[in-house]
């Protein structure tokens, strides 16, 4: 077998290998090989196979129900003999159950080092390169996503925490607190920190609380949402924003206007597609009313 046709099946192995479940087998391919996200982390054999177990979803047939599609291979063989670089594309495609569309929810790149090694060619080096990332919420679990986002990009994770902000803000702001609740998983809580507890109201009644607050004046409060620093930690996903609320309450001039300077801690979750909060700190750091300092209590 010529080189070019043996690096060759060693791409299209680690595929078979991904879409047959054999984790272990893939996380062979890379003993004393690293595989490495376009930032530079980078994981290797054993601790490679650990990850993949928790981060793949396997189903009962064995396997995670995807086909990995290998194209546009470039293989470049040194003039040792005994080196090699390939650049391939990659594509995902996803079906998790009979009834479900399949659906590609991946398509990328690989950067591949390759060396020989007892006269057989061995991986030395991978770097994954996410270009398009789809709903991947049916191929890898929770909340161990947030190790796997973090090695295959940042952009959906920053887009989709940014996009459920927002339009946490909206609805509020809205009044359409329906919306607002979506934003948060069904075990989410929220401690405000005026609230006087630490472990927090459960978001349904949190947000009760804000719609019988805010009475029958949809309009009347705007949440501007800036310097959100998002970091994907090995096993969850934390965000923390600046809010700048504004609202006009009634005062017996008309109305008066109420500015707080706060801080959105928050815990995330993917869930159904989607970046939900599973836990916020709601952080007041500053309240005036007309421009006057108003009292309020310091983040416990």
């Amino acid at each position: 077998m010529d080189d070019q046709t043996a690096i060759a099946q060693l791409l299209f192995e680690y595929a078979d290998r991904m879409d047959a479940g054999d984790l272990a087998g893939v996380a062979q391919l890379f003993d004393g090989a690293q595989m490495c996200s376009s930032s530079g982390s980078c994981m290797e054999g054993a601790e490679l196979r650990e990850h993949l177990e928790r981060t793949t979803r396997i189903f009962p047939d064995g396997t995670p129900r995807t086909r990995h599609v290998t194209t546009n291979v470039v293989i470049h063989v040194d003039d040792s003999g005994d080196v090699a670089l390939a650049t391939s594309y990659v594509t995902v495609f996803h079906k998790p159950d009979d009834v479900a569309a399949l659906q590609p929810i991946f398509a990328g790149r690989y950067h591949d080092e390759f060396r020989r090694v007892g006269g057989a060619w061995r991986f030395a080096r991978r770097t994954k390169i996410a270009d398009l990332m789809g709903d991947l919420s049916s191929h890898l679990r929770t909340p161990e996503f947030a190790l796997t986002a973090r090695l295959a990009g940042p952009t959906s994770l920053e887009q989709g925490i940014r996009q459920t902000l927002y339009r946490y803000c909206r609805g509020v702001d809205r009044h359409d607190f329906g919306e607002a609740a979506s934003c948060f998983t069904e075990d989410a809580r929220v401690h405000y920190d005026e609230a006087g507890s630490t472990e927090g109201d459960t978001a349904t009644a949190f947000l009760t609380e804000q719609e019988t607050a805010s009475g029958s004046s949809p309009g009347h409060r705007r949440h501007e949402v800036t310097n959100v620093l998002i970091d994907a930690g090995d096993e969850v996903v934390t965000s923390e924003a600046y809010v700048t609320i504004i609202s006009w309450k009634p005062a017996t001039s008309g109305l008066a206007e109420v500015i707080e300077r706060c801080r959105f801690v928050d815990e995330w979750r993917y869930s159904d597609g989607t970046w939900r909060i599973s836990r916020r700190k709601h952080v007041v750091e500053l309240r005036t009313v007309d421009g006057r300092p108003s009292e309020h209590s310091e983040p416990t």
